[in-house]
């Protein structure tokens, strides 16, 4: 294969996994946030509209309306406030809040900042939990700003440097999970290293963390999140096999195998959790892999193509597309496309 091809692959497919740090967004659920905030009990309920209960308000109505610009310097004078009266507990949760809604404005860079103010204020309380969600979060923001550098052009030197803080914040929640034997903490951090060796194009260490990663999404997360841990392995095994490293793994054939055998599990966790746009995803990996599989499959596998492409559009047809959004209907166009190249006897190849 043409090096400079190769090399476009492998861009694609870490861009790829990468996307999938963007596609992890803390819950926001903004009831809850406040509700941590107002039973603080650092606020005197018996002084009507004290300054920091003002700020509280007047950031929880902004809020809702989604003017979130304005609801983060609102929750700023929320934590001003309540640094003077010594409210930790309520000025961590604020901070949450304003991580969150940067995160949704993209603003990753004040999302940092954000989450190293939780950092700091978890590690003075000693809430592990909030320093694990810290780490997990930091690690995140520092891929996305890494991966947003390569794509603005900016030097390798920066891009590194950013992958380096992702795999500094990620090494730690490993070394926290590990010493409290906090599962979800090490799944999590397993997932970010993989990520964190994707990113460098190290596939044979992102192959090592995902399988571990998938581990213990299978033994304790959600079926959305085990059918995530099976679509990245099945991505670095991708890149493995569709590299100079195959022939030195000379397993072509098991690679093959294995994806496909990942892909269904995607399939049916997707399923299972009702997300159609990951069930879409999967059959269209699917589709991808039988078209290419020649003597893996006995040279069965354009049927095997054709009848997941059909089952993405079907998916696209009976599901509503707004709730599928752009990506659901880019993958429907490309299925449709990729039907009718094998049904008029071409074969386009990703």
């Amino acid at each position: 294969m043409d090096q400079g091809i190769e090399n476009a692959r492998a861009d694609e497919w870490k861009a790829d996994m990468l996307l999938s740090v963007l596609e992890e967004v803390e819950p926001e659920v903004i009831d809850d946030v406040q509700a941590d905030i107002t039973t603080s009990n650092t606020v005197d309920s018996s002084k009507e509209h004290a300054p920091q209960e003002v700020h509280l308000i007047v950031a929880q109505q902004l809020d809702h309306r989604g003017n979130y610009q304005d609801a983060i310097t609102a929750y700023e004078d929320f934590i001003e406030a309540a640094a003077s009266n010594d409210d930790t507990i309520g000025q961590l949760h604020a901070y949450i809040r304003i991580a969150q809604l940067h995160r949704r404005l993209k603003q990753y860079r004040q999302s940092v900042t954000s989450y190293t103010h939780i950092l700091q204020l978890a590690q003075e309380v000693k809430d592990m939990n909030l320093i694990c969600r810290a780490y997990t979060q930091l690690g995140n923001l520092y891929l996305i700003l890494a991966e947003r550098a390569s794509n603005e052009g900016d030097s390798e030197e920066n891009e590194e440097r950013l992958v380096l803080e992702s795999d500094s914040n990620y090494s730690s929640l490993y070394t926290i999970g590990m010493s409290l034997q906090d599962r979800n903490a090490i799944c999590h951090a397993r997932r970010g290293l993989g990520l964190v060796h994707a990113a460098r194009g190290e596939w044979i260490e992102a192959r090592t963390q995902f399988e571990r990663h998938l581990a213990l999404c299978s033994a304790i997360g959600t079926a959305d999140q085990k059918a995530q841990a099976c679509h990245l392995l099945a991505e670095a095994l991708r890149a493995i096999s569709s590299s100079s490293l195959e022939s030195a793994l000379g397993a072509s054939r098991a690679l093959f195998k294995r994806q496909v055998e990942l892909r269904w599990e995607e399939a049916a966790y997707a399923a299972e959790a009702g997300d159609m746009l990951l069930l879409m995803r999967a059959y269209m990996q699917l589709g991808d892999l039988y078209s290419q599989s020649g003597s893996y499959t006995h040279f069965h596998g354009i049927p095997k193509a054709r009848e997941c492409y059909s089952k993405v559009l079907k998916i696209g047809k009976e599901t509503n597309l707004s709730a599928l959004g752009s990506k659901g209907a880019d993958i429907a166009r490309d299925a449709a496309n990729k039907l009718d190249a094998l049904d008029s006897g071409a074969c386009i190849i990703s």
